[in-house]
């Protein structure tokens, strides 16, 4: 699967901590998390290979 780059604009808290420790590094996405039958949410993977997944109003492409 391929990455690719992804810039954040609103993010929580505990999040953008855990994110700013790895801002040097690039964010990846890795692919989709289903949600119920009609939602899918993008899934980021950290250098350190930590994932976590973002409702799309928390992201911007």
């Amino acid at each position: 699967m391929n990455n690719y780059l992804m810039k954040i604009r609103f993010i929580p808290n505990k999040i953008k901590r855990n994110i700013n420790e790895h801002s040097y590094n690039k964010l990846r996405f890795v692919g989709y998390k289903k949600i119920s039958k009609y939602c899918n949410v993008p899934i980021i993977q950290f250098s350190n290979k930590k994932r976590i997944w973002l409702l799309s109003p928390e992201i911007m492409y």
